[in-house]
């Protein structure tokens, strides 16, 4: 069965209100949320439109009723932080020197974290003292002074770099926080106390612990609502901090004839076998045996029974438009759901927000009721921001030379790849990357203005200057934010110009993707504001605040819980709402979004420093508050639907997002609901089965071959790997500007483990003279050498573990192997270049239909070297295994025609051409005037035999036969042929697959 619109908790609550012997005007009413609210009045009002008029009682949220008894203004967090940032950095000021790195480590960079905590020990009343106590005592538990020596000696073996100092100090250090973090506590609060403000959850602290006589607790109900109180109702709480128990035991204790306290809890009861309904009734029993109350819909015998149905999509983007299908559906079928607010659309990402409201269709979903935020980090100001941040804001206070940081060059990349930096400067960035991508990993502040003078010499002045400006580091907090302030400003300007040409060019409504981005631009304008001010006004701290990392740590945090409001027509049109805004409601037709595990319910990884034994030892809310509160609303919001639509997004994005929500699986297998399951197809899905391709009239296409044609930007040998594997990834890539996904933090990458790889070798051929004694090429390979390219590479923040050393070792002693074979079957070798940098060269050619093309190219060759004193000889090293094919041994067009449509030899195929132009561009600057020459591809993965590892097809190859190669692929480049690749196996591992449809 389904429940009755008159049957529905807030009409139930409504009509006991009524009934009751306290007029309504005496009464207050205490909900959970501003929208059940609302829905409480239009209850009020529906119930009482026959009667004659009366005084409606007033209705706050909790939240709002608890903070107005405290008599302080509640701060938002972005206030908060800002305080415990200042607080805390006070407090380093007056501590060791030693101990200030520890603390800004895990202190400066965790506030948000820390004022998370703070909110959850004083809604939970626990005795801060003793619970930092223990933690304290738990930290001890982690020493590592039960190790012997030898087992201290096997770790440091293992972590290579780790000296005793770095097995004890964590551990000292994390000892020392839990320490002060009491100090924290108290001095942060006697702040907020001398401001006269408060966060939340310390407002709900001073109530409760408050010693209210039974008068002042009347006077100060009556003085913020406005009139005598004399019945306060309680409507639709669940999982109750200590702190609300508190204060509602504290009402109930009053003078009972001045003041009653009645509490409405809701049972949950869906049709289902056994005691799934008495699991989640069993918070309610709890609520209701130590406050009293009335339980509505008690009856066990009723069984809601809603039908249910699970769309599985193969797409986020593709909820959005289902759900315009939905609605349509729905009216087409009850044709007054929208007007009577009977639909609800329910969020549990809050990253569908935008996309949804965008799609919605006109005129049916004309009025929209949005309460819920939008989180400021998700938009694309912030990520901006946030990747500019990753750069400048990691610059080292102790360096004291500007020209000397280095930057990391995939961080620049990713900056100069993002949207509104081309925005600003256009084709610039794509010349910048270009010339950053020669350079390993990491860049010099003045390397990278060489670069930029260069790139940028043609360029307006004013451009070059602020290029200038903004890309070179900072040693001060105050110069960052100076930077971020110059960033934020010039986006500004270029948006307000956008909208001053379209604002006669259209009559539409303001897109709300430009609202977005003009909150965003505003909110983090007002946020560098606050922290500049910060550092002004803190002078006995500004020596900490004022360097690049605290200021940036702190913008970061800013921004993560920075949100930016929607207000809608409350009492109009489609309902959409965030998971936990749906307490107290009941709606006929539920939608529900990103129904899948991690998002319904939330991910309960919620980060903290206090372990969970602590929390549950203190009544603070652990996962399991958290999962056992989410279950209750969502059972609670299906019972009372006629029809629920859960959609849910079946493509991987992580281990966790390939399941359905549990809650899918519990309607299945241990409820009595109906679970009808369909899948939406996908539109581009039929892109599976038809290549991509892209019109030659592409304004895109013809502007990059112009740049290429006249070194405004260069075509690399990397770029042909690309183009031969599938030329619509290069259109995507090098054209369209779509950079590659984001590596996970503390990885390292393949191309970061090539480059210790290439960097080692280039080091040890240094210098090798004509040899053909294989004792030449003895040597062991230097794990002090890894550790100082790990070092100068990937991080100079950590340390190789063994096992990467180890691989590192397998490589390079490959390569070695693979040169002593050459030298004992009786071949001399000696090394003529190493990673030697070839820029903007000019090439030339002419294509079979007597058309003369010219591009311009960049390149790096690995290696280049010479056998037997004349076969010159290009060497490019593989970490991946490949093996020459055993029946090929000549190559011509017809081959790697061939092997571009074979899984197992495309990338043989890309390799060997890269190498060839390689060799066409040595050859091109080199002094010896040569005619031929011999790409070489080095295997060295392991699994490749020492004698196998060296891959050529001819001894040399005149430079024409290498020249007819390349060509054939170039000529179908500058005739614009970007079609997708029909080997379905080179898409698995593509990073772009899902732009063009690929699964």
């Amino acid at each position: 069965m389904s429940m009755a619109s008159n049957d529905s908790f807030l009409s139930q609550v409504v009509s006991r209100m009524r009934s009751s012997e306290a007029p309504l005007r005496d009464q207050l009413v205490v909900v959970p949320t501003k929208r059940a609210a609302t829905f409480l009045q239009r209850e009020l009002v529906a119930q009482l439109q026959d009667k004659p008029a009366t005084i409606l009682p007033r209705i706050v949220t909790i939240d709002e009723w608890i903070t107005e008894m405290s008599g302080r203004v509640i701060l938002d967090n972005t206030a908060l932080i800002s305080i415990l940032y200042e607080v805390y950095a006070t407090y380093l000021a007056n501590q060791k020197l030693g101990q200030v790195e520890t603390d800004q480590m895990l202190s400066l960079s965790q506030t948000e974290r820390m004022l998370r905590d703070f909110q959850d020990m004083d809604l939970a009343l626990a005795d801060v003292e003793m619970l930092l106590i223990n933690l304290e005592n738990l930290d001890d538990l982690d020493s590592y002074a039960y190790l012997d020596e030898e087992e201290r000696e096997a770790i440091k073996e293992f972590w290579r770099g780790l000296s005793d100092q770095d097995l004890d100090s964590p551990q000292g250090g994390y000892r020392h926080f839990a320490t002060v973090w009491r100090d924290i506590y108290q001095l942060f609060n006697v702040r907020l106390a001398d401001l006269k403000v408060a966060y939340r959850a310390g407002a709900y602290r001073i109530v409760a612990e408050d010693t209210f006589t039974s008068d002042d607790l009347l006077r100060a109900l009556r003085r913020y609502s406005g009139s005598a109180v004399s019945l306060v109702n309680f409507v639709g709480l669940y999982n109750l901090t200590p702190a609300e128990r508190a204060i509602i035991k504290k009402l109930q204790s009053a003078d009972a004839d001045a003041l009653q306290v009645q509490l409405y809890w809701q049972r949950v009861s869906i049709d289902a076998e056994g005691d799934f309904n008495e699991h989640l009734y069993n918070t309610i029993d709890k609520n209701a045996k130590l406050l009293g109350g009335v339980v509505l819909d008690e009856d066990f015998t009723r069984k809601y029974a809603p039908e249910v149905h699970l769309l599985s999509l193969n797409s986020t983007i593709q909820q959005p438009q289902v759900v315009n299908d939905l609605i349509a559906e729905i009216t087409q079928e009850d044709d007054t759901a929208l007007e009577e607010l009977r639909i609800a659309i329910v969020l549990n990402d809050e990253k569908t927000l935008i996309p949804l409201m965008n799609s919605l269709k006109q005129p049916a979903c004309t009025s929209l009721n949005v309460t819920m935020g939008y989180p400021l980090q998700y938009t694309s100001v912030a990520t901006w921001i946030r990747r500019y941040l990753n750069i400048y804001g990691l610059v080292s206070s102790s360096e004291t030379r500007v020209e000397r940081v280095k930057l990391t060059c995939s961080r620049l990349k990713l900056w100069l790849t993002a949207p509104l930096t081309r925005k600003l400067f256009g084709d610039l960035t794509t010349a910048l990357m270009d010339r950053i991508a020669l350079h390993h990993y990491a860049i010099t502040a003045s390397e990278l203005r060489t670069i930029i003078e260069e790139v940028a010499g043609d360029a307006d002045e004013a451009v070059r200057q602020r290029l200038l400006d903004l890309l070179t580091p900072s040693l001060t907090g105050v110069g960052l934010l100076t930077r971020i302030g110059q960033l934020l400003e010039l986006l500004k300007g270029l948006t307000t110009a956008t909208d001053e040409e379209t604002e006669e060019a259209t009559d539409d409504d303001e897109s709300i993707d430009h609202v977005i981005l003009s909150e965003a631009l505003d909110q983090i304008v007002r946020y560098v504001t606050q922290v500049s001010n910060l550092l002004q006004s803190s002078e006995g701290i500004h020596h900490l605040l004022n360097a690049p990392k605290p200021v940036a740590y702190l913008l970061e945090q800013l921004m993560a819980v920075g949100s930016i409001p929607f207000e809608g027509a409350p009492l109009e049109g489609l309902q959409v709402m965030g998971f936990l805004e749906t307490r107290t409601l009941t709606f006929d037709y539920v939608i529900m979004l990103n129904v899948q595990e991690g998002d319904l319910p939330k991910s309960s990884h919620t980060t903290t420093l206090i372990p969970d034994m602590l929390r549950s030892a203190f009544d603070m809310t652990t996962y399991r508050t958290e999962d056992d509160t989410n279950a209750y609303h969502f059972y609670r919001l299906i019972q009372g639907a006629k029809r629920v639509y859960l959609l849910q997004d079946t493509r991987p994005k992580s281990i966790s997002s390939m399941e359905p929500s549990r809650y899918v699986d519990q309607i299945r297998y241990l409820t009595n609901l109906s679970l009808d399951e369909s899948t939406y197809a996908d539109s581009l899905d039929a892109r599976n089965e038809q290549e991509q391709t892209v019109a030659k009239t592409d304004e895109e296409v013809h502007r990059y071959m112009e740049q290429i044609a006249s070194g405004d930007k260069t075509f690399s040998p990397s770029d042909l790997i690309t183009y031969y594997n599938c030329a619509y990834q290069f259109y995507l890539k090098k054209i369209k500007g779509i950079g590659e996904p984001r590596q996970e933090p503390g990885v390292v990458t393949q191309i970061e483990l090539g480059s210790m790889v290439h960097a080692y070798l280039e080091w040890f051929y240094k210098g090798l003279k004509k040899t053909s004694e294989v004792s030449d090429l003895e040597h062991t390979v230097s794990r002090d050498k890894l550790q100082e390219l790990y070092k100068k590479i990937v991080s100079d923040k950590s340390a190789p573990d063994e096992i990467l050393l180890t691989d590192l070792e397998r490589y390079i002693s490959k390569a070695i192997e693979i040169d002593k074979r050459l030298l004992q079957a009786g071949h001399s070798l000696q090394l003529l270049a190493s990673e030697t940098k070839m820029t903007n060269l000019c090439f030339e050619w002419t294509d079979d239909n007597g058309q003369n093309h010219t591009i311009h190219l960049t390149g790096q060759p690995d290696r280049v070297d010479i056998i037997d004193g004349k076969d010159y000889r290009i060497v490019d090293y593989k970490t991946g295994a490949i093996k020459k094919p055993k029946t090929v041994e000549e190559l011509d067009t017809d081959t790697l025609d061939a092997w571009r449509k074979m899984a197992s030899n495309c990338k043989l195929g890309g390799y060997i051409l890269q190498s060839c132009l390689y060799a066409m561009l040595y050859a091109q600057l080199a002094e010896e005037g040569i005619s031929k020459i011999q790409p070489t591809l080095y295997s060295l993965a392991p699994a490749i035999p020492a004698d196998e590892g060296a891959i050529s097809f001819k001894e040399t190859v005149a430079l024409d036969e290498l020249k007819k190669l390349v060509t054939h692929y170039l000529n179908e480049l500058v005739a614009l042929k970007f079609d997708q690749t029909k080997v379905l196996d080179v898409c698995k591992y593509c990073d772009y697959k899902t732009i063009c449809g690929r699964k």
